[in-house]
C-alpha cells in the first residue's frame, strides 16, 4: 500500500484548508494574549515523526506551539474540554485529539500511535492539568513507558510566562512577555537504549518549572500582576496561624488573613511583599501546602474528608455539563465515594484513586473525578475547599505509590 494510501485511513489528520485557518487565528488571538517570543526551534526542519511534550502553565498554551511550528500538529487535550469547546465538525479537521485525563483507552492509544505512525507531530501535556500556583504538577509515570512505545524523536516545547500572563486562579489577563522554545531531547536511537528510569529522570527534568522563582531572576515585568484577587481560593492555609480558608482580598491588590491579619502584597513580576514574609513566591507558599499535608497523611491510615456537593456529569449529546443531582464526597487513603441522588435515583459510587496525581479543578469551584467515559464535576458547598482536595490528592498520591516529598529547596525547575 502507498503511502498517501495509507495516511488516508488516518481519520484524525490535519485537514489542508481547516488547519492553515486554525493557525492563522492561533497567531491573532496569541498575539492579543501573549507578547510570545520564540527562542529556539528544533523543528523548523524536522520531516520524520516525533512527539513533543510540553509543560501546562495555562488554558491557552496551545496557541503558542501552534503559531510557532510550521508543520501541522496533532494536540492531544482532555476529553472534558474537548467535548465543551464547541466547534464540533471542525476540531478533528485541525488536528485535536482528545483523551481521558489519566486514563488511557486501548482506543486512545491506537490515535495517538497512528500519528507517529503517519509520519505526524504528536503533542501533549504530560501533567493532564495546567497549574494553579506557577509550579509545575506531578508528572505520571506512564509517561515514560508511552513514550518508550511510540519509538520516535522527542521534543520539548517548554514556555516561560504563559502562566504569569493568565494564572489559573486570576480573575483578569496580565500582558507579559512568553518565552517558547522547542528542543530535541533525544533521538529515537537514544530511546530504545534507555531504561523507563533514565527516561523518567529527562523528562521530569526537562518539564518541571516554577514560574515564579525564574521570574525573580528574569524580571519579566506583567501588567496587572500586582492583582491578587482569586488567590484566596490557591493559598487556603494561613503560614502565620495555620487558619484555614481564611484569606479575602483587599482592594485588589492585597491577601488577608481574616483570622490574624496577616497581609501580603504582590508587585509586576508576581513577587510577594509583607512586613512578616513568610513565602516570597506563590509557587512556594502552594507547595508548602501540598508538603504539609503530605505529612500528616504519611502515617495514616483511618483517614477521611467529606464535603457537601452539587453533582454535574458531562453529557455528549449536549456537549456540556448538567446537574444531575447532589449529595456528599468523601475521600480515603485509597478511594473517593460518592452519596448522593443523582437522576431522582439513590447512589453510592467507590472510585478509586492511584491513577490520580492531581485533579482537574477550577479554583473556588469544582473539581472533576473521572471513571471511565463517566465525568462527575463536583462542586463544593464551600469553593474554597477545592484546592485542599486537590492538595490532599497530592499527597495521597505520592504516598500510595511511594514517592518520597522533596522540600522546597531541593526541587529542580527548569528555565532558570
Amino acid at each position: 500500500m502507498s503511502k498517501n494510501k495509507s495516511n488516508r485511513h488516518f481519520t484524525k489528520k490535519p485537514g489542508i484548508i481547516m488547519y492553515p485557518i486554525f493557525r492563522f487565528l492561533t497567531k491573532v488571538i496569541g498575539s492579543i494574549c501573549f507578547k510570545k517570543k520564540c527562542i529556539q526551534n528544533d523543528l523548523k526542519k524536522i520531516k520524520g515523526p516525533a512527539v513533543i511534550i510540553a509543560n501546562h502553565g495555562t488554558a491557552m498554551d496551545f496557541l503558542n506551539i501552534v503559531s510557532t511550528v510550521k508543520q501541522k500538529l496533532n494536540i492531544v487535550i482532555s476529553n472534558s474540554f474537548y467535548q465543551t469547546i464547541g466547534f464540533n465538525r471542525t476540531k478533528s479537521k485541525v488536528g485535536l485529539i482528545p483523551k481521558q485525563q489519566f486514563q488511557t483507552s486501548p482506543a486512545d492509544l491506537k490515535t495517538m500511535k497512528e500519528v507517529v505512525d503517519h509520519q505526524g507531530l504528536l503533542v501533549f501535556y504530560p501533567a493532564g492539568v495546567m497549574t494553579e500556583s506557577g509550579l509545575g504538577t506531578p508528572i505520571p509515570k506512564s509517561t515514560s513507558k508511552f513514550i518508550k512505545w511510540l519509538n520516535c524523536d522527542v521534543y520539548v516545547a517548554f514556555s516561560f510566562g504563559a502562566y504569569l500572563s493568565s494564572p489559573k486562579w486570576s480573575k483578569i489577563r496580565r500582558r507579559g512577555t512568553t518565552e517558547i522554545r522547542i528542543v530535541k531531547i533525544i533521538t529515537k536511537e537514544q530511546l530504545q537504549e534507555m531504561n523507563l528510569q533514565q527516561l523518567d529522570e529527562i523528562i521530569d527534568s526537562n518539564l518541571s518549572f516554577d514560574e515564579y522563582r525564574t521570574n525573580d531572576i528574569k524580571k519579566v515585568k506583567f501588567k496587572n500582576g500586582d492583582n491578587v484577587e482569586g488567590l484566596e481560593n490557591v493559598l487556603y492555609r494561613c503560614p502565620h496561624c495555620s487558619h484555614e480558608f481564611s484569606f479575602s482580598v483587599v482592594n485588589k491588590k492585597t491577601l488577608v488573613c481574616d483570622n490574624c491579619g496577616y497581609a501580603v502584597e504582590a508587585d509586576e513580576y508576581g513577587l510577594l511583599h509583607s512586613t512578616d514574609l513568610q513565602f516570597k513566591y506563590i509557587s512556594e507558599w502552594a507547595y508548602w501546602q501540598d508538603y504539609n499535608r503530605y505529612h500528616e497523611l504519611l502515617n495514616t491510615n483511618d483517614f477521611e474528608m467529606t464535603s457537601n456537593c452539587t453533582i454535574e456529569m458531562l453529557d455528549y449529546q449536549k456537549h456540556k455539563y448538567v446537574n444531575v443531582g447532589s449529595g456528599n464526597i468523601s475521600l480515603n487513603n485509597k478511594s473517593f465515594t460518592l452519596k448522593g441522588t443523582i437522576n431522582g435515583e439513590e447512589f453510592n459510587k467507590i472510585l478509586m484513586i492511584t491513577q490520580f496525581p492531581t485533579l482537574p479543578f477550577q479554583t473556588g469551584k469544582n473539581f472533576d473525578i473521572q471513571n471511565g467515559k463517566d465525568i462527575y464535576r463536583i462542586w463544593l458547598e464551600n469553593g474554597k475547599e477545592v484546592v485542599k482536595w486537590v492538595s490532599t490528592i497530592r499527597a495521597l498520591y505520592y504516598i500510595n505509590n511511594n514517592i518520597e516529598m522533596k522540600e522546597y529547596k531541593d526541587l529542580n525547575y527548569y528555565g532558570k
